[in-house]
């Protein structure tokens, strides 16, 4: 298994860098419901939602129990405290010790947190087209409900449409966009 984290805006279809390939929204979902991988939202979390994938706030539920450290949310959804980029791939270090890898897509550089192998959205294409990571990330099947899909809403599978509503549902989970 695999822990995948990623970065929502310059890094994902659904935000992509200028004059630059993104990781195709499909493959995030399929990754993450599909294949045996842990796959996470640490950066824009409107990725939640868009892919159905659990983000930084779960993550400090798992690791803590509960959400005292982010401390109270004001009126606008934003918490007293929010851990950085480096400490939230920390978290998932630490909630998954015995992943096989640790990878995360971002466009901002994390290649110095420890244990993790850091990509851009090109160059994470890029490795997946060739190998190493071709035999274990592979992208979805052209005949998957995943390939050609971009509306988040589809009913592509019961298992995402039933996270999404957990999700939304989940007043601790209702961040603004900003939050990155």
């Amino acid at each position: 298994m695999y822990v995948l984290a990623f970065d929502r805006d310059w890094t994902v279809d659904v935000n992509p860098p200028p004059n630059r390939e993104a990781v195709p929204l499909e493959w995030v979902r399929y990754w993450a419901h599909e294949a045996d991988h842990q796959v996470w939202a640490i950066g824009n979390q409107d990725l939640v939602y868009e892919a159905g994938i659990p983000g930084v706030v779960e993550a400090i539920r798992r690791y803590h129990g509960d959400l005292d450290v982010l401390g109270e949310q004001d009126e606008s959804g934003r918490y007293e405290s929010w851990p950085s980029r480096e400490r939230r791939l920390e978290l998932l270090a630490e909630l998954f010790p015995d992943a096989a890898r640790y990878i995360v897509v971002d466009d901002l550089d994390l290649s110095h947190v420890d244990d993790w192998d850091h990509y851009t959205a090109w160059e994470f294409l890029e490795a997946i087209e060739s190998h190493p990571l071709k035999s274990y990330l592979y992208p979805p099947p052209a005949d998957s409900a995943y390939m050609g899909s971009t509306d988040t809403t589809s009913s592509h599978s019961d298992h995402v449409d039933e996270i999404r509503q957990q999700l939304r549902a989940a007043e601790a989970v209702e961040l603004p966009s900003v939050l990155v």
